[in-house]
């Protein structure tokens, strides 16, 4: 569920890093270094050492059960506007 992933603190130093290191077996794997792209995990010299679960406002909106739809009110439109009657 969304609530048990965890977000990356974008704070340590592997956080910071902009560039893959090309030598992992993460990075071997990524097309760009000439693999398969298979496995799809981030470089280990990029992983993040102080990863967290976000706090609960940054959640998006739950849904409402009993109404059928999300707990914040949209605004209504048309289901078949622009469609020839």
């Amino acid at each position: 569920t969304i609530s048990n992933r965890r977000a990356h603190c974008q704070k340590c130093a592997a956080c910071l890093l902009k560039q893959n290191c090309g030598h992992c077996r993460e990075c071997l794997d990524k097309v760009e270094f000439g693999g398969k792209g298979l496995r799809k995990k981030i470089c280990l010299s990029r992983k993040c050492t102080n990863m967290s679960v976000p706090p609960a406002n940054s959640l998006p909106p739950l849904l409402d059960l009993e109404r059928g739809g999300p707990s914040e009110p949209f605004p209504a439109q048309p289901l078949l506007a622009g469609l020839p009657a």
